[in-house]
């Protein structure tokens, strides 16, 4: 009697440490998905974060395209003018000609 005692015993035990190691494997597994999940994540993190700053470059270039346009029509402008008031200084000498000419056939 003692020794179907004892292996029961054993077989008990054998038992609770067979449903520990399992147990353990069971956390190691769940453990190894949390790490794998976490990563996963950080992973989806970093490529969004990239993506944002692929998205700010963009923006910016947008925006130096767009500085750098009006500027161009600001010089373009600028000399639009320039030509403009050329016009306007030799209309008006021409008009000051004019009027010495027609001076001059005054006095004559």
């Amino acid at each position: 009697r003692a020794s179907l005692a004892e292996r029961a015993i054993l077989v008990e035990r054998a038992s609770l440490v067979e449903r520990a190691v399992l147990t353990e494997r069971a956390n190691l597994v769940e453990r190894g998905g949390l790490v794998e999940r976490a990563n996963l994540a950080e992973r989806d993190i970093l490529v969004e974060r990239a993506n944002l700053v692929e998205r700010a470059n963009l923006l910016e270039r947008d925006i130096l395209v767009e500085r750098a346009s009006l500027v161009e029509r600001a010089v373009l402008t600028e000399r639009a003018n320039l030509v403009e008031r050329g016009g306007l200084v030799e209309r008006a000498n021409l008009a000051e000609r004019d009027i010495l000419v027609e001076r001059a056939n005054l006095v004559e």
